[in-house]
């Protein structure tokens, strides 16, 4: 009688879990996260020419499944206030971290008057090589990228 008590117990747990997390829209897009994003992070702050403004969201993944070289996207959101919400301005890839395979080991987002840069330590896959590159986000979807200087 009660592994029939547990049996019908787990069974309901099994049913009634799903409905209640894909009631939370929050829980069911974390649920449909491909499993290669690895990393996500916000920071720094952008201002716009039209009067825009808002803060960057960074997300790391994996180039492939199970590889340890890394992609990294940089989103511009406008943070234009609780009436309208926020919206994703521009989404762009750091392209040069993938010109050939590097992992990323670490990252620093240094938010200045001017921008915000990015401090991407790396080690290069082919080479065994350790470096950097250095990002400056500019407006909405540009970026200039140049290696890391010691």
């Amino acid at each position: 009688m009660r592994s029939g008590r547990l049996a019908v117990f787990a069974f309901l747990a099994a049913v009634t879990a799903p409905v209640s997390l894909q009631a939370d829209p929050v829980v069911a897009a974390a649920q449909a996260l491909p499993v290669e994003i690895v990393h996500l992070r916000i920071g720094g702050r952008w201002d716009g020419e039209d009067g825009t403004s808002g803060y960057h969201r960074f997300i790391v993944a994996r180039a492939a499944p199970g590889s340890r070289a890394a992609r990294l996207i940089v989103q511009w959101i406008d943070s234009a206030g609780e009436s309208s919400g926020e919206t994703i301005v521009a989404t762009t890839e750091i392209t040069e971290l993938t010109e050939t395979e590097h992992e990323l080991t670490g990252f620093q987002a240094e938010t200045e008057s001017e921008g915000t840069t990015l401090h991407l330590d790396t080690v290069d896959l082919a080479t065994a090589t350790i470096g950097g590159i250095t990002v400056f986000l500019e407006g909405p979807g540009s970026y200039v990228a140049t290696p890391a200087s010691n």
